[in-house]
């Protein structure tokens, strides 16, 4: 079909809505899961998603570190051999459901929630994002929380959250970041 004969580089979402509640359990213990309300992960360079939605309550119960959950995407990954590239954009989105990870066990780290992305790698832009939804993070160990992205190493502008940002569970080893744009920002990885 000549209609969506694109090049990689064109390829978009635009104006897409899900009002569908979505929940993932892991099928094998340990193993990392991604979930969005649009998009579970985006590995593509030059992508945008834009003017999308989601209504749907969004609920991951998972063990595996690097899970990640995000109202419109659960992760935005580039890798560094894109760097030259177009980035992964994503603007114009919002999210009005609960966005939910759950974990009961008390080991590993980065489980991240966001909500608009749980997990934002480099070379990726977010903006002009609004949150509406309940962000919640129940780990146990290390908890990354943010009402638009869990944890960032890129790009995140004039983005907005009017939603509740929670970290529930008490732990004894672990550390939560929690911010009511971005939970934690880091540009370890950057390069100038």
């Amino acid at each position: 079909n000549t209609r969506f004969n694109h090049k990689l580089e064109e390829l978009k979402i635009t104006d897409c809505k899900n009002s569908a509640d979505i929940s993932l359990t892991e099928l094998q213990a340990g193993k990392t899961v991604r979930l969005g309300g649009v998009v579970g992960i985006c590995r593509a360079q030059g992508t945008d998603i834009s003017e999308c939605a989601n209504e749907g309550d969004l609920t991951i119960n998972a063990s595996g570190v690097n899970s990640c959950i995000g109202g419109i995407c659960g992760f935005l990954d580039i890798w560094a051999d894109y760097k030259d590239n177009d980035p992964l954009v994503l603007y114009k989105s919002e999210n009005h459901g609960t966005v939910k990870l759950i974990t009961s066990v008390d080991n590993g780290n980065d489980r991240l929630v966001g909500g608009i992305v749980g997990k934002q790698s480099l070379y990726t832009k977010i903006s002009e994002c609004t949150n509406h939804g309940s962000v919640i993070n129940s780990s146990k160990r290390v908890a990354y929380c943010g009402g638009v992205v869990g944890k960032s190493d890129a790009w995140v502008y004039k983005c907005k959250n009017n939603g509740s940002v929670t970290v529930t569970d008490a732990y004894t080893t672990g550390m939560a970041h929690v911010g009511g744009i971005v939970g934690y920002l880091d540009d370890a990885n950057a390069q100038y």
